[in-house]
């Protein structure tokens, strides 16, 4: 979080040697919110409140960025907050969209054909143009930070909005389809694990 705040302090100077630093800074932040999240599964310290706060910080780190991305722009003499709350806005959107199917049957049967093509080292066609299609953080950060690092604020934020939009219209319809999809019948000892996962005991 502090080295991703330093980032967003580096975007809101506004020049563009701040830009450079502020984009390696926040590829550095990217490592190492990786890296936490690994060595706490490694060492067995992981905690469903570790896994809470790791997403609200990366929200927050993001909006912070966009933030600051805002106020640099502005001291270069280029108002872009308008296009910075959009962009705020359709992220928002989108993280909402993904924690609502996040528990859904189909949600669940996704991730378990996925564990078990990894399992096999079957991939489908098409299977990382996929997954950077849907925009992620790491794909996010990355193209904040070289756009940053090359352009204005102005550039970034509207390619972040044009890209963030198809990828949620994207996510979206393969979310829908993948929900409308039949479902085959479950054996009893699956279905009640399927069950288990899904409960919400809260």
């Amino acid at each position: 979080v502090a080295v991703a705040l330093l980032a967003a302090g580096c975007f809101a100077v506004g020049e563009r040697p701040t830009y450079v630093l502020g984009a390696v800074l926040l590829q550095l932040s990217f490592g190492l919110d990786c890296a936490d999240g690994q060595l706490a599964r490694l060492t067995g310290t992981f905690s469903p409140l570790g896994g809470w706060l790791d997403a609200m910080f990366d929200r927050l780190k993001e909006y912070v960025v966009y933030a600051g991305l805002a106020v640099g722009s502005i001291r270069a003499g280029d108002d872009v907050w308008l296009l910075a709350v959009v962009a705020l806005a359709l992220q928002t959107v989108r993280h909402a969209l993904d924690s609502a199917y996040a528990v859904t049957p189909a949600a669940t049967r996704a991730k378990d054909e996925g564990v078990e093509r990894r399992a096999t080292g079957d991939r489908r066609r098409w299977h990382w143009a996929r997954k950077v299609a849907i925009l992620p953080i790491g794909e996010r950060w990355l193209l904040i930070s070289v756009l940053a690092a090359v352009s204005t604020p102005r550039v970034v934020l509207v390619v972040l909005i044009a890209a963030g939009g198809l990828a949620g219209a994207y996510m979206l319809l393969a979310q829908a389809r993948r929900s409308l999809r039949p479902t085959a019948a479950v054996p009893a000892p699956e279905a009640s694990a399927a069950l288990l996962r899904m409960c919400d005991v809260g």
